[in-house]
C-alpha cells in the first residue's frame, strides 16, 4: 500500500472487483518476517508452517504461493510441495526446515561491517533462539546456498534488524543484543619504481608492505589507471601515453575485509632517438680520386643520456668500427653508398652519402709545353749572361810600338 493507506495501480488486482485491491501475493499461511533486498528491490518473507516446511520465500507480485486446504506434512508429494499445493501454479520457497522452527523477522545486510556477508538475510527463530544467516546467491538473490547458525540468544529471538553502524540488533521478550563484527580490516601499502618514468618504460609495484593485523591477506587487485588491471603481490606495467596515472591497490584479506590505496605515476613523453648534430663530409655526394682517403666523421648525441654506438656499412657490409669516424679507400672507380648507424640500444638513425670514385685526371699538355718553352727561354738567358760576362773579363788590347 501506499503511505496514505491506498492501494498502488499496479498492484497485480487493482480494479478487479473479486479482489481486494491491496493485494500484492496469496496462498500464505503465517507470514512473520519481511525484509527488501537493497540490490534487487525484491520482498523476501519468512513463514511458519503448520507443524513442518517453515520456510523463506521470495515474493512476486500476483503469484500463489500454495497454502490451502489440502495441506500437509505427510508424503507424498514430498516437502514442501505436501504445505504448498493448493491454487494454480504454486510457487515454492527458496529454503525450508523440515521440522518448525518458528522463523521470525528478518533483515538483509547492507552495512560497512561483514564484508563477506553483503546481500545475506538474516533472521531468528522462536523455537530454538537462534540466529540464523542464509547466504543469498548473488546477483539475483533468488537461492539460498545455505543456513548458518551465528549465535544461540537464552530466549526467543523476536526481531533481526541490521544498524547504521553495521551490527546485527537483535531482541528477545527481555532483551536487545548487539552483534558486531570484530575483524580488523588489512593495510594497504605499495611502492612504484620509478615514479616518474617515460612512454614504454615498466614501473615495478610492490605490495609486500600490505599487511593484515588479524588474518592474511588472500588478494591484490591493481588498477594502474589506464583501463588495464594486474595482480599479485609485485607487478609491472608501462605505460603507452605520457600524463599523470592514479595507481589503486585493493587488498582483501580471509574475512573479505579489504583496503585500497593509491598513489600517482607521471608518465613523461620520451625524449625520442638519437640525433646526429654534423657530418663531415655534409649531406651530399662525394667524390674521392682513385687511390685516394676520405675520411667520414659525425658528431651524435641521445636525449636520453645513453651510450651510443656506431655501425658504419659500405654497400650493406659492415666496415670501421664502433666510433664516430671512418676512413674510406678509394680502391676502385664506381659509386658506393657509405653508412653510418647511430644507436642508443632502443631506437637508431642514420645518415648515408653517395660516393663516386672518378680516375685522376693526366697532366694538362699546354702546361708541359709552356714549361719546356720557359725552360728554354731561362737556358738561353743564362748561356747569353754567362757569355756576355767572359768578354768583358779579357781586359784592355796592349799598345801598339815601341818606346
Amino acid at each position: 500500500m501506499n503511505p496514505d493507506g491506498s492501494a498502488p495501480t499496479d498492484n497485480p488486482f487493482f480494479g478487479n472487483p473479486t479482489w481486494n485491491d491491496l493485494v500484492y501475493t496469496y496462498g500464505h499461511r503465517n507470514m512473520f518476517g519481511l525484509a527488501f533486498h537493497p540490490s534487487t528491490d525484491q520482498a523476501h518473507v519468512t513463514e511458519n508452517g503448520p507443524n513442518c516446511n517453515d520456510e523463506v520465500s521470495l515474493l512476486s507480485p500476483g503469484e500463489n504461493f500454495g497454502w490451502g486446504s489440502t495441506a500437509t506434512c505427510s508424503t507424498p508429494p514430498p516437502p514442501p510441495g505436501n504445505t504448498n499445493r493448493d491454487g494454480p501454479s504454486p510457487v515454492l520457497p527458496i529454503w525450508w526446515w523440515g521440522s518448525t522452527i518458528c522463523p521470525t523477522n528478518a533483515a538483509i545486510h547492507a552495512g560497512p561491517s561483514f564484508p563477506a556477508w553483503q546481500g545475506d538475510l538474516f533472521m531468528g527463530d522462536c523455537n530454538f533462539g537462534r540466529l540464523h544467516r542464509l547466504d543469498l546467491v548473488p546477483p539475483g538473490y533468488d537461492a539460498v546456498a545455505s543456513d548458518e547458525i551465528l549465535w544461540t540468544a537464552p530466549s526467543a529471538i523476536l526481531d533481526v534488524e541490521v544498524g547504521p553502524d553495521g551490527a546485527i540488533w537483535i531482541t528477545t521478550p527481555t532483551t536487545i543484543y548487539r552483534y558486531v563484527d570484530a575483524g580488523q580490516a588489512p593495510v594497504a601499502s605499495f611502492t612504484a619504481t620509478p615514479s616518474l618514468v617515460t612512454v614504454g618504460v615498466p614501473v615495478v609495484f610492490d605490495a609486500s608492505a600490505s599487511s593484515d593485523p588479524d588474518g592474511t591477506i588472500v588478494s591484490y587487485a591493481w588498477d594502474f589507471g589506464d583501463s588495464t588491471s594486474g595482480s599479485d603481490v609485485t607487478t609491472s606495467h608501462a605505460y603507452a601515453v605520457p600524463g599523470v596515472f592514479t595507481v589503486a591497490l585493493t587488498v582483501t584479506d580471509n574475512e573479505s575485509f579489504t583496503t585500497t590505496s593509491s598513489r600517482d605515476v607521471s608518465v613523461q613523453a620520451s625524449p625520442g632517438p638519437p640525433r646526429i648534430l654534423s657530418s663531415d663530409p655534409g649531406a651530399g655526394p662525394v667524390t674521392v680520386i682513385v687511390g685516394e682517403r676520405r675520411t667520414f666523421t659525425i658528431t651524435a648525441s641521445d636525449p636520453n643520456g645513453d651510450t651510443l654506438t656506431y655501425t658504419w656499412r659500405v654497400d650493406g657490409t659492415t666496415r670501421g668500427g664502433n666510433v664516430p669516424a671512418f676512413e674510406f679507400l678509394g680502391s676502385a672507380l664506381g659509386t658506393f653508398r657509405v653508412n653510418v648507424t647511430v644507436s642508443d640500444g632502443s631506437s637508431a638513425v642514420w645518415q648515408e652519402w653517395t660516393v663516386t670514385v672518378v680516375p685522376r685526371e693526366p697532366f694538362p699538355l699546354w702546361i708541359v709545353w709552356l714549361t719546356l718553352i720557359l725552360a728554354v727561354a731561362v737556358i738561353a738567358s743564362v748561356v747569353f749572361l754567362w757569355r756576355m760576362r767572359g768578354k768583358g773579363d779579357q781586359g784592355p788590347p796592349p799598345p801598339s810600338g815601341t818606346p
